[in-house]
């Protein structure tokens, strides 16, 4: 049965796909274009709909990261790594809750969607403080898994592919810096011509989150983690995730170790 962790990548992808096919409608109402190209309606349109996208693109990115804590969740199996997931997990939720208010609200009532020619908050500012903590999140769900895996008995090969796996984030942190990078450009030139490489980072970042969301069911990682110390300590406490793969079911990792030393003292 698909768990938590599975519902909520069903979600984020949800999100991706709706985002997706609202900046190409935005396209066929003429963004890129140069602006003096456009009507006013074919403005409002674009607006309307690259308004929809970006809160899309802020849930896509929200709950793709939910799913990977969930997940992390049941991987922790000392109380510090617990910990350090729920930390990891609040402040996922305090994110996305924060920057989709503020993109809700980022434009004048009763006319929010005007990003464009409405008056709204300073976007740069917004963008770059929302970057920051998206990055520095990115940091801790690459430094926490890889500190829980690295302390467990698997074969060096066997961590690596696992730690590799959740170093994917790295191409995640590279977007969301070239995205601070492109919205500088766009906010300085003409905002429909200068918006593309903006919005193409933007959709790519929210795409490629649901993909390396999904990359810890690929066989290699599942692989890995049913092997050695991390095999032997797959837990008592039910299922775990199964990306429909029932051979691959994910299950709790217990403390196995403890068990095991004591077994051997008696």
């Amino acid at each position: 049965m698909p768990n938590i962790d599975d519902w909520l990548i069903l979600v984020a992808a949800a999100f991706a796909i709706g985002g997706t096919i609202a900046i190409s409608f935005s396209v066929f109402s003429g963004l890129g274009k140069r602006t003096f190209l456009l009507n006013e309606a074919s403005i409002e349109d674009i607006q309307r709909v690259v308004y929809a996208a970006t809160i899309s693109y802020v849930l896509t990115v929200g709950v793709s990261k939910l799913s990977i804590t969930t997940f992390l969740a049941r991987l922790a199996c000392t109380p510090i790594h617990r910990n350090a997931v729920r930390v990891l997990g609040a402040l996922v939720v305090c994110w996305t809750t924060a920057i989709t208010i503020g993109v809700v609200f980022e434009c004048r009532l009763p006319r929010p969607w005007q990003i464009f020619t409405g008056k709204c908050i300073s976007m740069f500012p917004f963008w770059f403080t929302a970057t920051i903590i998206d990055v520095l999140t990115d940091i801790a769900m690459i430094l926490v898994p890889v500190h829980i895996v690295s302390g467990l008995q698997l074969p060096a090969r066997k961590k690596v592919v696992v730690m590799f796996i959740f170093a994917l984030r790295l191409f995640l942190i590279a977007i969301s810096v070239l995205r601070i990078y492109f919205l500088q450009h766009f906010l300085r030139g003409d905002i429909s011509f200068n918006s593309i490489p903006f919005f193409t980072l933007t959709q790519g970042h929210a795409t490629l989150s649901v993909i390396i969301a999904c990359s810890l069911a690929l066989k290699p990682f599942m692989d890995s983690v049913h092997t050695g110390m991390l095999s032997a300590s797959l837990a008592k406490h039910g299922p775990g995730t199964t990306f429909g793969q029932d051979s691959y079911n994910m299950q709790v990792l217990t403390k196995a170790s403890s068990s095991t030393k004591s077994k051997t003292m008696s």
